[in-house]
């Protein structure tokens, strides 16, 4: 009964031939108890059996200390410096790559490179147990591309460089990738995703406890760093905005929306509160506070009331022509370009004109009565 073993047998490759017989290779299926059986065997045996000393492979305490699986580097005591090695390694390839061949290309297209090649770090999610100066190596490495990419110098702060052109630095990149494998997981309806989910490893392990640091807890700045920005801010403002007061504007927009949001404030305390008499204390206290922002409230809507139109119309004065000395033209054409030149006269240059052309006979009647 322990020696039964189903045979199986299986295609090496979809391209061969079903058909032929040489295309299969067998594939021993074993019963669990004589696969419990063969273990105790090898158990007793295993102390007779002798190998050759070049012998490495299935050899107890001998083997490879680093192993690749699916590209991420596996070390025998589980921490991910070679992998973050590796990485800093195709990174700087890249990087390298990508200023020499696109070197005479704008900014703009610049920084869509460096965010396409730089931004996936394989596996970068799954670190958490590595030394500090292997992870800093990597973040001078990110930091230097850039800087070599844009040609900025290498003194230049690198957090003002990231700052300024709009692209994440490495621990903004790896708190992305963090976010969107955990989310993956903790939403994921698989059986085998639902049971590491619920394991201790995982709820306790050392890569939830990472995941929740990164994604939790923010490095601040250093002093260095704020200095930098502080100049960079007073050279781009210009030396008159360092002696002019910063003054807020107050908008009569503003207050009514202020004297709104307080007024409501006041009702839902008289609404909802159970004891009236607290919720009417509150309200009269409110309403009096209020009372000052309404009256500069109507301050300024009687300052920004609005004009007549007619305030910003001016009478035009028509200029009046001075009187004429010399005779009446005896030419008509110089007559008609006369009217056409001057303007159209008023009352009162019609009342002297005709008194000046009265004839001397009309005159000389007036003086003797």
């Amino acid at each position: 009964m322990c020696s039964v073993v189903l045979i199986v047998p299986l295609l090496k490759s979809k391209v061969k031939d079903p058909a032929s017989s040489g295309n299969y290779r067998p594939i021993a299926i074993a019963t669990a108890l004589s696969k419990v059986l063969e273990k105790v065997v090898l158990h007793r045996l295993e102390a007779y059996l002798y190998t050759l000393d070049n012998q490495f492979s299935y050899k107890k305490g001998l083997g490879i200390d680093i192993f690749v699986y699916l590209g991420h580097v596996i070390s025998h005591d589980m921490t991910d410096d070679d992998d973050i090695i590796k990485q800093t390694t195709k990174l700087l390839v890249m990087g390298n790559t990508v200023q020499r061949k696109f070197s005479y290309c704008s900014r703009e297209v610049k920084i869509e490179l460096f965010r396409s090649h730089c931004y996936s770090i394989y596996c970068n999610s799954l670190w958490s147990q590595y030394k500090m100066a292997t992870m800093n190596r990597l973040k001078v490495c990110h930091n230097d591309i850039l800087k070599r990419l844009l040609g900025l110098p290498r003194w230049c702060s690198s957090s003002l460089a990231f700052a300024r052109n709009g692209v994440n630095n490495l621990d903004v990149t790896r708190r992305h990738s963090v976010f969107s494998l955990r989310s993956r997981v903790e939403l994921s309806t698989n059986s085998i995703i639902n049971s590491v989910r619920q394991s201790s490893p995982y709820v306790c392990g050392p890569i939830q406890q990472w995941w929740l640091g990164l994604l939790f807890v923010q490095n601040e700045l250093s002093d260095e760093e704020l200095f930098e920005m502080e100049r960079h801010n007073k050279s781009e403002a210009g030396p008159e905005s360092e002696d002019a007061p910063v003054t807020k504007a107050f908008t009569t927009k503003q207050l009514s929306e202020m004297i709104d949001v307080g007024r409501h404030l006041a009702e839902m305390a008289v609404e909802y509160d159970p004891q009236l008499d607290r919720a009417l204390d509150f309200k009269a206290n409110i309403l009096d506070t209020l009372r000052r922002y309404e009256e500069l409230y109507q301050q300024k809507k009687a300052s920004a009331s609005q004009m007549k139109i007619s305030h910003f119309f001016k009478p035009k004065s028509l200029p009046t022509p001075p009187p004429s000395t010399s005779g009446p033209s005896t030419s008509g054409a110089s007559t008609i370009e006369q009217d056409m030149d001057d303007p159209a006269p008023t009352s009162a240059s019609r009342a002297s004109t005709e008194d000046l052309s009265s004839s001397p006979s009309d005159q000389g009647e007036e003086e003797e009565l």
